[in-house]
């Protein structure tokens, strides 16, 4: 296993975010292909691409295919294979059995976070879902790390965005990693139905925070409500609440009983 940017990524290998290669995919340095010539299964292979774009090849030596998508790489075998007259009517097939020179990372509160290989245009939330979906305790946000002009830039790219297509960054790109924070939470006590954890929705007041745990308890306080909070020093500070008060982070909400 292997940390970045403080999640675990699971050293497991490249899975590819889309099944087919779609005509316009371009073979490049690391792609592991499978090269299959029909009827004549001694000129089949399966190779890796090297950094100089080659292949190495039965009887051929070496074949240039970086840069070239899976039909042109057909043709340019078959036509060297009818050159060195090693076969009259070669009909060769290729296909990629790994994507190494396109990658995606997705971390984070996934089922299966890893890198990815792009067979082509693919969505962040192509991505998640190919890693397994979020997980129960995933944020409802995602952070989007791509190299813009040189330096690393930092996306906040809410699920409902990209559900509708809207936010900047949809289409995921290679090198990009995609980052699934966990939930931010609130806690709750005291007089109220419901105490324990609960998912802060963002801009949650104190009223729809109690209505998560269920309301208040027969004895239970409108006017009495303490929000217990973590601030920047490491100190908890000890506020007076509103019921329009809006919850941060990690706030736990003490509902206090009526007096009388």
């Amino acid at each position: 296993m292997v940390a970045l940017f403080g999640f675990t990524l699971l050293a497991s290998g490249i899975v590819s975010a889309q099944q087919a290669e779609p005509e316009s995919y371009r073979l490049g340095t690391g792609d592991r292909i499978s090269v299959n010539v029909a009827g004549s299964p001694e000129f089949d292979t399966i190779t890796r691409i090297r950094e100089d774009g080659a292949i190495g090849y039965p009887y051929l030596g070496t074949v240039q295919v970086g840069g070239l998508t899976l039909e042109e790489a057909e043709n340019r075998i078959e036509r060297q294979l009818l050159a060195a007259k090693l076969l009259r009517s070669p009909q060769v097939t290729v296909t990629v059995e790994q994507y190494l020179s396109r990658q995606v990372t997705v971390l984070g509160q996934v089922k299966n976070p890893q890198r990815y290989g792009l067979s082509g245009p693919s969505t962040v939330l192509d991505l998640i879902a190919e890693a397994g979906g979020r997980r129960e305790d995933g944020a409802d946000y995602v952070i989007l790390i791509r190299r813009e002009n040189g330096q690393s830039k930092r996306h906040i790219l809410t699920i409902d965005a990209l559900t509708a297509g809207n936010a900047v960054g949809t289409r995921v790109q290679a090198d990009d990693v995609v980052i699934v924070p966990r939930m931010n939470v609130f806690y709750i006590e005291g007089a109220v139905q419901k105490s324990g954890m609960y998912r802060l929705e963002e801009n949650m007041t104190v009223m729809q925070a109690i209505s998560v745990g269920g309301g208040l308890s027969p004895r239970g306080s409108y006017s009495r409500i303490e929000i217990k909070r973590h601030e920047n020093d490491g100190q908890i500070a000890t506020l007076g609440a509103e019921l329009d008060d809006i919850l941060k982070p990690g706030d736990l909400l003490h509902v206090k009983e009526r007096i009388f």
